[in-house]
C-alpha cells in the first residue's frame, strides 16, 4: 500500500480489555476501524463468521476474541474453549488466507504457564508453550491451527 491510502482495520473482540484498547489507539492514529463484539460475530460458526465478514471492507483482521475469565475458567469442559478459542482462530485465519487479507492474532501468557523469570520474563514466538490451564491449551490449539495454514 501507498503512504496515501488509508489502512482500514477489523478488530474482533472489540469490548474485551485489548480489543478496547486497539478501538481508542487506533482513533488516536487516525486508523479507520471497524468494532465487532460477540454480539456482532460468533467465530465459532464459519458460515456465519464469514457472512458477517463480507459485509465489512478492511485490510487488516486483528483478533482479540477470546473464551476466559471467571466464567470459562470455572467451566471443566472443553468445548466451549476449543470453539471460540481454537476453531475460531483457525476460521478467521481460513477467511484471511482466502480474501489476502492480514491476521493480527495474539497469544497470553497462559500459553508459557510464567516459565520464564525477572527481568526476562517477556514471552516469544520461539519460547516453549507449557499452558497453565484449559484457556492456555486451547490457545495454543488455536495458534498452532493458524501456523498450519
Amino acid at each position: 500500500m501507498s503512504e496515501e491510502q488509508e489502512v482500514k482495520l477489523l478488530i474482533i473482540g472489540s469490548d474485551g480489555q485489548l480489543g478496547f484498547e486497539f478501538m481508542i489507539n487506533a482513533e488516536k492514529y487516525n486508523y479507520k476501524s471497524i468494532g465487532l463484539t460477540h454480539n456482532d460475530i460468533d467465530i465459532s460458526d464459519e458460515k456465519k463468521l464469514s457472512t458477517i465478514l463480507d459485509k465489512h471492507i478492511f485490510d487488516v483482521l486483528i483478533n482479540t476474541a477470546v473464551y476466559h475469565g471467571n466464567q470459562a475458567y470455572k467451566d471443566k469442559h472443553p468445548q466451549k474453549h476449543f470453539l471460540v478459542n481454537s476453531y475460531g482462530p483457525y476460521f478467521i485465519a481460513r477467511y484471511c488466507k482466502k480474501r489476502k487479507k492480514t491476521l493480527v492474532h495474539f497469544s497470553t501468557d497462559y500459553v508459557f504457564s510464567g516459565n520464564k523469570s525477572q527481568p526476562d520474563y517477556l514471552f516469544n514466538e520461539n519460547d516453549k508453550p507449557i499452558p497453565t490451564n484449559l484457556y492456555g491449551v486451547s490457545k495454543l490449539a488455536g495458534e498452532t491451527l493458524i501456523q498450519s495454514l
